[in-house]
């Protein structure tokens, strides 16, 4: 029942909030979070890390992973508001993506 949560984070990040307890990965563009999670898988699949290293590993590689799937979900959201757009004339509409959640 030891408690072993850790605060590292010696500075503010800018991404998004660890829900198991570890250092947020910052927000980055697609391209380099896609490089970030190939790199903690490369880890994992190297074999050489410790338990607790694979769980660090791990976890932030899940961040990577939700980040990638956030970033095509906000341009699946842009592109469908683009199509929706009058057929005749390709017009880009400005959205909130804060506005609206949890909205159909």
């Amino acid at each position: 029942m030891a408690k072993q949560s850790k605060t590292r984070n010696g500075g503010a990040s800018t991404g998004g909030a660890s829900k198991g307890g570890g250092k947020p990965v910052p927000t980055v563009s697609f391209e380099e979070a896609m490089k970030q999670l190939e790199d903690a898988v490369r880890k994992l699949e190297d074999g050489s890390l410790g338990l607790e290293g694979s769980l660090a590993a791990f976890e932030e590689g899940i961040q990577w992973s939700r980040q990638c799937h956030q970033r095509l979900a906000d341009a699946e959201k842009k592109v469908e508001i683009l199509m929706k757009a009058d057929k005749e004339e390709l017009t880009q509409v400005a959205f909130d993506l804060d506005e609206g959640e949890g909205e159909s």
